[in-house]
């Protein structure tokens, strides 16, 4: 996949990490788990979780 191509899928499931953390009161584990994330890519959203809401709250 593409650098813009995988950018555009990550950002994708961040924000919908999100949501599900805003909207249904999930954990951001509960959420990779529910979007089926492998675990060995959770680190990596898991930073850019973080980037995000950093961000937000500023």
């Amino acid at each position: 996949m593409c650098n813009l191509s995988q950018g555009i899928v990550d950002e994708t499931l961040v924000n919908a990490i999100i949501s599900m953390m805003r909207k249904l009161n999930l954990s951001e584990e509960e959420c990779m788990e529910a979007l089926e994330i492998p675990e060995e890519q959770r680190e990596s959203y898991h930073m850019m979780l973080e980037d995000e809401m950093a961000v937000s709250q500023s």
